[in-house]
Parts: structure tokens; C-alpha cells; sequence
């Protein structure tokens, strides 16, 4: 559970980064709408891959399984 915690507040903290990065870039110009926020978003660079998050995801799916197993050998 721990893995996919870390992984699902990862994903959260690298979205937030590129958003925030991408509002910070535009609070320099006076204008302000839709289609330059995107154009930021795509000038800016994503802080961090998603290997880490794709890691996180699949250890925690894998010791959940894992666990889910045991429990019935026990049994």
C-alpha cells in the first residue's frame, strides 16, 4: 500500500510542478487565457519521468498480489 501511495503523490507532485512552473512563466505577460497556458505547458519541462511513478504503481501492485496470495495459502 505504501508503494502506491508514494506512486499516486508522486504523479499529483509532478503535475502540480509543471502546472505551477507554467503559471509562473505567464504571470510575466498581461494576458492571461486558455491557449497561452497550454502553449506554457508545453514550453515547460515535466520535472521528473514517469518511471518512478510507473515503479511505485507496479511494486505496490505486485507485493498487494503477493500478500493476497500468502493469505490464502495460509488457509
Amino acid at each position: 500500500m505504501v508503494f502506491i501511495t508514494l506512486g499516486v503523490l508522486s504523479y499529483i507532485v509532478r503535475e502540480s510542478l509543471h502546472h505551477l512552473v507554467a503559471s509562473i512563466l505567464l504571470l510575466q505577460g498581461k494576458s492571461f487565457s486558455n491557449t497561452i497556458y497550454k502553449t506554457a505547458l508545453e514550453w515547460t519541462e515535466v520535472p521528473y519521468s514517469m518511471f518512478i511513478i510507473y515503479l511505485c504503481l507496479i511494486l505496490g501492485l505486485i507485493y498487494l498480489i503477493w500478500e493476497e496470495i500468502s493469505k490464502k495459502n495460509k488457509n
